[in-house]
This record gives C-alpha cells, sequence and structure tokens, in this order.
C-alpha cells in the first residue's frame, strides 16, 4: 500500500472513531444532555465530542477557549441531528444491507496492516463491533439524506421569497449555507484544496481530512446567519460566490476551505 493510502485509510478509522463517541449507547451515565425521540443523549457523549474537536488543535488557546461554548452548541446539535436522523431511517426500514457494510469496513480498514486496525479502535475505546455499528448507522442516514433529497424539490423563486421574509417580526437576515474542511497546517489545506481542484468531491475530502466535528457530514455547517460566526469565517462567507472553493484561510484554530453551497 502506497503512504497515502495507508494515511487515507488511517484517518477513515479515527473519523469513524470519533462518531464512536457520538453515536453509541453503550455505557450510558444517568446525566443526559438532551432526549431525542425517547433516547437520551449522555453528557459524557456530549463532552467527548467536544474533546474529540478540540485536541485536533493540540494545546488549548485562548481562542479556542472563547470558542467552547459555540463549539459545544454545534456539537450538541450534530448529536440531536444525528439521533432524529436514525430515528427516521428505522421508522422507514431504511438499513444498510450486509454487502454495503462490507464495502465500507474494507474502505478503510482493510487497508491497513494487521494489528493497526486494533490498535486505532483501542485507543478509542472501541472494538470492531462497535465500529461496525457507526458504519452501518452512517450508511442508513445516508440513505435516508437521498431518500429525502429526491422527494423535495424547491424553486428559486421559493428560496427568494423565503428570505426576503422577516424572522420574528424583524428585519430580513442575511445568510449563507457553506461547507468547511479544517486541518491544523497550511500544507495539509493546501493539499485538500489541490485534490477538490482536482475533481475529487468537497465532501469526500471534508470526511476523510477534517478535524471539525462537521467532517462527518462532508463539512456541511448548516445555514449561517451573520452574527453567528467568527469575524474571520464571515469575512470569507460573505464574500464568497456560491459553488467557488475558497483560498486557504488562516484563523486561529487553523487552517479552513470554505465553500458556499
Amino acid at each position: 500500500m502506497s503512504r497515502s493510502a495507508h494515511a487515507r485509510a488511517v484517518r477513515a478509522v479515527c473519523a469513524a472513531c470519533a462518531l464512536l463517541a457520538l453515536a453509541t449507547g453503550c455505557r450510558m451515565p444517568r446525566e443526559v444532555a438532551a432526549t431525542v425521540d425517547g433516547r437520551p443523549v449522555a453528557a459524557a457523549e456530549l463532552e467527548a465530542a467536544v474533546r474529540s474537536f478540540t485536541s485536533g488543535f493540540g494545546r488549548p488557546t485562548p481562542a479556542l477557549e472563547r470558542e467552547l461554548p459555540r463549539i459545544r452548541r454545534a456539537a450538541l446539535e450534530r448529536l440531536i441531528d444525528r439521533e432524529l436522523m436514525l430515528a427516521e431511517a428505522g421508522r422507514r426500514g431504511l438499513r444498510p444491507d450486509p454487502a454495503e457494510v462490507e464495502r465500507a469496513l474494507g474502505a478503510a480498514g482493510g487497508r491497513l496492516p494487521g494489528g493497526e486496525l486494533e490498535a486505532i479502535l483501542a485507543r478509542a475505546g472501541s472494538d470492531r463491533e462497535r465500529w461496525r455499528r457507526t458504519v452501518e448507522e452512517d450508511l442508513a442516514i445516508g440513505k435516508l439524506q437521498e431518500q429525502l433529497a429526491a422527494a423535495v424539490t424547491v424553486s428559486e423563486r421559493e428560496i427568494a421569497d423565503r428570505n426576503a421574509r422577516p424572522r420574528d417580526g424583524g428585519a430580513p437576515s442575511e445568510g449563507v449555507r457553506a461547507s468547511q474542511i479544517l486541518v491544523r497546517d497550511e500544507a495539509a489545506a493546501r493539499e485538500a484544496r489541490r485534490r477538490i481542484q482536482g475533481g475529487e468531491g468537497f465532501a469526500d475530502v471534508a470526511r476523510e481530512v477534517s478535524l471539525s466535528p462537521d467532517a462527518a457530514c462532508g463539512g456541511d455547517l448548516g445555514l449561517l446567519a451573520r452574527g453567528q460566526m467568527p469575524p474571520e469565517f464571515e469575512a470569507v462567507l460573505f464574500a464568497l460566490p456560491a459553488g467557488r472553493l475558497s483560498d486557504v484561510v488562516e484563523t486561529p484554530y487553523g487552517y479552513h476551505l470554505f465553500l458556499v453551497t
């Protein structure tokens, strides 16, 4: 296996391991951060999600400390979204077949030398069974998203009318829907940008290399209004035309690529 393929395999397994903290229900403590469709989201799961994000930056910085409430809120929203999607996928009977699961597992773990997969899972406090369960859930969510996307059509006029309507009786809010990739150093950001410009999907690269919790959703940040984001983000996102990949953006949190969708 080439060094780059090996690195991609390790990152894919690590990303799945990070999701284990969000997705598994074992060892559930009494304290809960939220209850979704009758299922508790443990406070420990939320804190694990926050740690998974902040640990990618190494030593805590003042900027990162200031952003912790925002990070915690975003992590909880992702947990809630995941539980809602899993519940809806279950109601619709959307499950991946065994062949799909094996392909997804083999795309990452199958490329690693013997013993390395177990070592990565062990460091994440997981094992093959829990990893498989997380992958199965990811595939079920993917099927739900595909089904929903196929069933919904929204015209440009409807979008324009909705954006023009005031929220809560106030003035219309300016907002964008965007995705990001966050990495630790500039070289990694430029390599990710090169891959996307070479034809790889932004979401695929985000799932593989991004350190942000939204990597599991292909980097999707959702709809963002002015005032919701750090100033460094807004300066780029509100100047970036839809569909155009940003240059590498350095912030106190790392190096980013943005795509306004």
